[in-house]
């Protein structure tokens, strides 16, 4: 237990653990999706990275809020937490399409 008061979590931490968590899930799942095709003789290989990316959808749609919402209840700074996340390719730019498929928690 922190005695010392709340410890905040620097945005550059923050992202390496959404890429870590957020990213390598996505790729995880590509992965295995990629393999299973291979391994079956199932679909091409820019089909099965297609067809990854789309099962990996989830992953990302259901895992960013939920990094997100750590990230700034360990004390991240919210809007450099985004600019630095959008630079690094781990979350949309706020508005557009793609960050509308995030899925948040149910209990926010």
């Amino acid at each position: 237990m922190n005695t010392n008061g709340p410890k905040s979590i620097s945005v550059s931490k923050a992202i390496l653990v959404g890429h870590l968590f957020v990213t390598g899930g996505v790729f995880i799942v590509m992965g295995v999706t990629i393999f299973i095709c291979h391994t079956f003789e199932l679909l091409s290989f820019p089909i099965a990275a297609g067809v990854g990316a789309i099962v990996a959808w989830p992953w990302w749609s259901l895992t960013v809020p939920k990094w997100r919402r750590w990230a700034l209840e360990h004390g991240a700074d919210a809007e450099q937490l985004q600019k630095v996340g959008v630079l690094t390719g781990l979350v949309w730019p706020k508005g557009w399409i793609f960050e509308k498929t995030e899925i948040p928690p149910r209990k926010w």
